[in-house]
C-alpha cells in the first residue's frame, strides 16, 4: 500500500518498455491487470479506513467519558459532548481554538501541559500530562 501512495504522490507509476518476450498488447493487458488490483488495494484501504471511523464515533457518541483531539494541520479542536457538558458548555460555547483551550486549562496547570505538548511535538515524546479544567462556574476538574 505505502508503495502504491508513494506512486500515486509521485504523478503514477513511471513508463516502462514492454519486455522483449513480451507484445506490446500482452505488457498493456498486464499493466491493466495491475492498476486494476492496486486500485481494488486502495478501494479496500479507503473501506476500512470509513468502517474504523465509524466504529470510533458509535464508541464516542456512546461513551460518558470526555474525548478531545487535535488536528494540527487545521488547527482546530474537537471535544465530545460529555466533555462540553463536564465543563457546563453548550457546543457553541467553546471556540475549537488552541487558545480556548489554553483558557480552559487551570493556570497553574499551563506551563506543564506546554511542555508536554512541547516534548510531543519537537521530540515525539508520548503526551502523558494531568491537568485540570476549568469549570463555567470556575471549578477545577482533573483531566
Amino acid at each position: 500500500m505505502g508503495a502504491l501512495l508513494r506512486e500515486l504522490r509521485a504523478g503514477g507509476p513511471a513508463h516502462t518498455s514492454p519486455p522483449a518476450d513480451l507484445s506490446t498488447e500482452d505488457h498493456l493487458y498486464r499493466m491493466v491487470r495491475q492498476l486494476e488490483r492496486r486500485v481494488g488495494l486502495l478501494e479496500q484501504a479507503e473501506r476500512t479506513a470509513r468502517e474504523s471511523e465509524a466504529r470510533y464515533r458509535l464508541v464516542v457518541s456512546g461513551s460518558y467519558d470526555g474525548i478531545w483531539d487535535w488536528d494540527l494541520r487545521g488547527q482546530a479542536f474537537y471535544w465530545s459532548p460529555p466533555l462540553l457538558d463536564m465543563l457546563g458548555l453548550e457546543p457553541g460555547d467553546f471556540g475549537g481554538t488552541f487558545s480556548a483551550f489554553l483558557e480552559l486549562i487551570h493556570p497553574e496547570d499551563r506551563p506543564d501541559v506546554m511542555a508536554a505538548l512541547s516534548a510531543h511535538l519537537e521530540r515525539g515524546t508520548p503526551y502523558d500530562v494531568s491537568l485540570r479544567l476549568r469549570h463555567v462556574t470556575g471549578t477545577g476538574a482533573r483531566a
